[in-house]
This record gives C-alpha cells, sequence and structure tokens, in this order.
C-alpha cells in the first residue's frame, strides 16, 4: 500500500472500506467546492446586478432631465418629446394594444399560416414557432421608432396566427409558456386558411411566395398579407403557390432583384418577410430595407467592393424611389 500512487491508494481503501464508505475522487471533490461557492457568492451577485440596475436607472433619468433642461428654450414642443422609456414603453403598448381589432382599416394587417405544420419535422416546427416572436418585436421596433421621430401616422400591424394544431400548441407552450399571452396585437386561431380568410374584412387578399410570377411593389394598408410560417430548408417548394391558386387569391414575391449583391434563395424566414414588409411600410424603399434585413452571409463579396456596394444600393434605391414617386 506504500509504494502505490495516492489516486491508485483511495480507489484500494474504498474497495476495501465497502460501498458505504466511497471516497470523493478529485474532480468530484472540485466540482463540489465549485458549487459551494457558487451558491455562497450567489447573493452578492445578486445585491450586485440589483445596483447595477439601480444606477442604470437613475443615469438615464439624469440624463433625460438634462437633455430637457438644455432644450427647454426650444419650446414645450421639444420637453414634451422627451419622455422617459417607461413612458414610451407604455405608449407604445397601448397603440399595440389599440391595432389588435382586425378590421382597422388604418392598420397593416399580415397572416401567419401554420396549417401545413403538419409537414414539417419537429425540429423545423420548432423554429417557425421561435421566429413568431420576432414579428412581435418588429411590430414594436416599428411603432416605437415612429413614435421617436413623431409622426403624424405610426404605422402598425395586426397580426393573426392561424392553423395552430395541438403540436403546434405543445411546441408553444415548452418554448414561451404563457409569454404568448401577453404579446399585444397578435392573435392566435386554430382555423385553416380559408376559414380565418372568411371570417376576415372584405379587404385584397395577396399571398406571398417565393414561387409567384408578379412582384409586390407596395405595402398598404387594409390589404391582408399572407406569409407562410414554415422552416422547410426548400424541401416544400411550392405549397403556399399551389394553396393560394386553390383558393383562387393572388400572389405575389419580394423584389430581391433591387440588391445587387444578393446570391441567396429567393426563399426568406417568416421573421425576414415581415421585417422587409413592416420597414416598407413605415417609409422605406424596397432597396433599402432589403439592404438592411437580409443576411450578409448571403451576399458577393467580390462583385462589389465595400464602397462600391454602398454607392450601388444607393444607386438603386434613387432609382427605385424616382421610378415610384407619382408625379
Amino acid at each position: 500500500m506504500e509504494s502505490l500512487l495516492p489516486e491508485t491508494r483511495r480507489r484500494v481503501e474504498s474497495v476495501a472500506s465497502g460501498p458505504d464508505c466511497p471516497v470523493e475522487s478529485k474532480k468530484a471533490r472540485k466540482r463540489r467546492l465549485r458549487h459551494e461557492r457558487y451558491l455562497a457568492e450567489r447573493a452578492t451577485r445578486r445585491a450586485a446586478a440589483k445596483e447595477r440596475r439601480r444606477q442604470a436607472r437613475l443615469d438615464r433619468e439624469r440624463h433625460c432631465t438634462s437633455s430637457s433642461v438644455a432644450d427647454s428654450s426650444a419650446g414645450p414642443k421639444a420637453s414634451a418629446s422627451l419622455v422617459s422609456s417607461r413612458e414610451l414603453d407604455r405608449a407604445v403598448r397601448d397603440l399595440l394594444c389599440e391595432s389588435v381589432k382586425p378590421t382597422d382599416a388604418q392598420s397593416f394587417h399580415c397572416l401567419v399560416d401554420l396549417s401545413s405544420s403538419y409537414l414539417l419535422t419537429e425540429k423545423e416546427l420548432r423554429k417557425s414557432v421561435i421566429q413568431l416572436r420576432q414579428l412581435y418585436v418588429v411590430n414594436k421596433r416599428l411603432v416605437k421608432d415612429a413614435l421617436r421621430r413623431e409622426q403624424e401616422t405610426v404605422p402598425r400591424f395586426h397580426i393573426h396566427i392561424c392553423g395552430i394544431d395541438a403540436r403546434t400548441q405543445r411546441i408553444r407552450s415548452l418554448v414561451f409558456g404563457d409569454e404568448t399571452l401577453r404579446w399585444p396585437s397578435i392573435s392566435w386561431s386554430s382555423a385553416d386558411l380559408a376559414t380565418s380568410l372568411a371570417n376576415a374584412p372584405p379587404w385584397p387578399v395577396v399571398v406571398l411566395t417565393a414561387d409567384a410570377t408578379e412582384t409586390l411593389t407596395r405595402v398598404e394598408p387594409a390589404v391582408i398579407y399572407v406569409i407562410g410560417g414554415m422552416v422547410d430548408r426548400n424541401r416544400l417548394k411550392g405549397v403556399m403557390w399551389e394553396q393560394a391558386r386553390a383558393l383562387g387569391l393572388a400572389t405575389r414575391r419580394l423584389p430581391l432583384e433591387l440588391l445587387p449583391t444578393w446570391r441567396g434563395s429567393r426563399v426568406l424566414t417568416t421573421c425576414h418577410v415581415f421585417e422587409l414588409l413592416a420597414r416598407v411600410a413605415s417609409g422605406e424603399s424596397w432597396p433599402r430595407a432589403l439592404d438592411q434585413v437580409l443576411p450578409q452571409r448571403k451576399r458577393m463579396p467580390s462583385v462589389f467592393a465595400k464602397n462600391g456596394e454602398d454607392s450601388a444600393i444607393c444607386r438603386v434605391a434613387a432609382d427605385h424611389d424616382s421610378a415610384t414617386t407619382p408625379e
């Protein structure tokens, strides 16, 4: 026993002493001590994080106060625009709660169809459900930016998600829990696309699909834009186009040709399509919206240098603005 290494000696002693007296290994001892230190320092870390949040809140309040004092000479309008972030978030939520009415002709309307979710695998459906949160985030950001710029009209979307089956509900509960119930301007339904459109106001319906032959030129209120909520890696091609043709609905595709450096697929994710609609609805041109939304990894870096790419996008945006501006 004396000639054995310490680790081997502990193992021999543990076997000799029986299973009731196990010897803790070096790795297990380190893990136990690390966990004990974590538990001992948890209260201190939480208190420090709480103090950092309080200090950041005080800094924001001091910044708002100093800005209001500096701009007091600009009149009451400038002072009223310097509201706190909490008041701005409350105003955004109130506007989103107002836009939840599906019969509002002044708002923009988007319908996400999940009725073909039975064709997706469990992993694909989970990714599709996760992307639904980005729709609420983009809609909230759209309203907040409009309030900060003090626009006369605040563009906002009413989002209706249809085709929710039992499997989709289970995945939604696992991913978000009850969080989806607190998303204003978003409504959920188990009805299919045809039933949802039958219960909607008699407005024009446009199905967005990469297989369409006509291009979407503008985003208008009182028009229902249908997006397929599928993440299929181009495995299920033409599903939304076939469904739109069976229902006799108009189809449009996004003008991806306005982005000169785009080399990816014409099939985009649900959140990318909705963000493009939201940016164009807020007043951006298609080239600028495509440049801001579409990922950089699917561009052609060898065709344009950085400056050349920016100038090409600006040139296409200027040509598009001049072509779409009424005389």
